[in-house]
Order: C-alpha cells, then structure tokens, then sequence
C-alpha cells in the first residue's frame, strides 16, 4: 500500500437526553465522527448551546458509514414529534450513563 494506511470512518448519529433545572427532559439530536470526543464537549459546555447547562445523558445511537448518510439521518430524527423519539430511545437496549472512558 505504500505506506498508506486507509482508515475507515464511522460516522454517529445520537439522541442525548437533556434535563434542565427545573428537570424538564428534552431531546437533542445530531452526528459526529467521534462520539467521545463530541459527548465530553457537550458535557464541558463546549458543545450544541441547546445542551449548555443541562444534564445531558446518551440514550441512543447509530453507526453509519458516510457523512452523508449521518446528515440524513440526523435530519430524519429531528423531524420526528418528540413521541417518536421516545418510541426510538424505548428501542435502543438499555438506558445508560454514558462513560467514554469505559465505553471507546
């Protein structure tokens, strides 16, 4: 290969759960090539202003091979009523505290 290592990417689309002081829970959607990275910068403050502030944890996700198909997805997600959301984060196995320490 002459010294060129092709790294496969992986594109995430995610659904964090959101709960603000009062505790009420909202839903934030989006993508990212590197789930770690990007959840620690929501968790720092870093990350979406929608997530700023809040208690934030991951209740689902998804692997997709190209950015494209990330960004399609993402939209998708973001454009269902909010009782779908809750039907898809229902589906996903188990609800979790997200530790990209132990998890990547």
């Amino acid at each position: 290969m002459g010294g060129l290592v092709r790294r496969l990417m992986v594109f995430w689309v995610y659904i964090l759960e959101c709960r603000d002081h009062a505790g009420k829970s909202m839903f934030y959607t989006g993508y990212t090539n590197d789930l770690t990275r990007r959840f620690q910068e929501h968790e720092s403050g870093r990350g979406a202003k929608f997530t700023r502030g809040k208690n934030i944890q991951l209740r689902y996700f998804e692997t997709l091979p190209t950015r494209q198909l990330a960004m399609r997805r993402e939209i998708a997600i973001k454009r269902m009523p909010r009782r779908k959301k809750a039907q898809l984060v229902a589906t996903f196995p188990g609800r979790f505290s997200f530790n990209p320490h132990v998890m990547f």
